[in-house]
């Protein structure tokens, strides 16, 4: 087994053998820690087991390299030498010192990454407040160019908050108005029975015919919901007859501009396809509304797919589509 300094041998008792050095003071262990953290050997890993120091425990030896205490008592125990040497500089006999420089270390990058994290959150909070007052600043180091994008996103960002609030009280508006309406009608018809019987038939006429609409939707629709092919050609003849001969969004000729195809709604409107997928992505409603008749929600097809099926119909059970 290992010899540990303290306890010298026969031999170096009798003086045959020199005899191992004497403790270190608490002024040499300081300095030991101090050139360890200077190496920065005590903030990075163990060289036994390679894992950070963290908040282990760990040991100093007196050649100034750190290990974890566990990991520096394996190894002594598996030493197959008389004599304890450093796994990394193989310094003889050393002496060792449990220390908490790496526990403190980490301490510090902990808190040095809070600090950092609630910098950061301050800077992005006050962020638009400091760049606005260097832009209003008229120091010759502000760029002119990147001056007139920020104060033209200020305005895009002011005027998206205007119209958010218009929309809203045109709503209010509206919903107040339609009340006011609905509280009117009640009224008369409690003064008026004639009245109320006329608005009475009225409502079951329109009711019925909402039944009736519905009912045809349903015959011309599948059980996803979706427009049957039959019923997509008849939109089509539709369209036909009305004869349109140019796209309502980029107001070109369907017959110049044969490089895009052609798409029809189930409002039996025509455009170019290429058309109707931008207009849909800058849509700012949330149901997807025909251009020209605010018909919606719409379906839609390329009219090329319907004049094959159209071709095809003979040989086709389009019922079944």
């Amino acid at each position: 087994m290992p010899q540990a300094f303290h306890n010298p041998t026969l031999a170096q008792m009798r003086g045959l053998a020199p005899k191992p050095s004497p403790k270190l003071t608490i002024d040499e262990w300081s300095n030991l820690e101090y050139e360890a953290i200077k190496r920065g050997d005590a903030g990075s890993t163990c060289a036994i087991c390679h894992d950070p120091f963290g908040e282990d425990e760990q040991v100093i030896l007196s050649c100034s390299h750190t290990f974890h205490r566990g990991c520096i008592a394996s190894f002594e125990k598996f030493l197959r030498t008389k004599e304890r040497t450093c796994p990394i500089c193989r310094h003889a006999s050393y002496q060792k010192k449990i220390t908490s420089i790496g526990s403190f270390i980490k301490r510090q990058d902990s808190c040095t990454l809070i600090q950092k994290t609630i910098r950061r959150w301050r800077v992005k909070i006050n962020f638009k407040t400091l760049l606005r007052a260097h832009y209003k600043s008229n120091d010759d180091t502000v760029n002119v160019g990147r001056k007139r994008d920020f104060y033209a996103g200020e305005i895009s960002i002011v005027s998206d908050q205007i119209a958010a609030q218009v929309q809203a009280s045109e709503d209010t508006i509206d919903s107040l108005f339609a009340e006011f309406d609905r509280n009117l009608t009640m009224s008369r018809e409690v003064f008026n029975p004639e009245l109320a019987a006329a608005n009475a038939a009225t409502r079951e006429s329109n009711d019925l015919l909402r039944t009736k609409a519905s009912s045809k939707d349903a015959k011309n629709e599948n059980s996803n919901g979706l427009i049957k092919i039959k019923a997509w050609i008849n939109i089509l003849k539709r369209a036909e007859e009305r004869g349109a001969c140019e796209c309502p969004i980029c107001l070109s000729s369907y017959e110049e501009n044969t490089s895009t195809d052609k798409a029809i709604l189930s409002c039996s409107h025509t455009l170019h396809i290429k058309c109707v997928d931008a207009f849909e992505k800058f849509n700012i409603y949330e149901i997807n509304l025909c251009p020209v008749c605010r018909a919606g929600p719409y379906q839609k097809k390329l009219v090329s797919d319907l004049q094959y099926y159209r071709a095809n119909s003979e040989n086709m059970n389009l019922n079944a589509i």
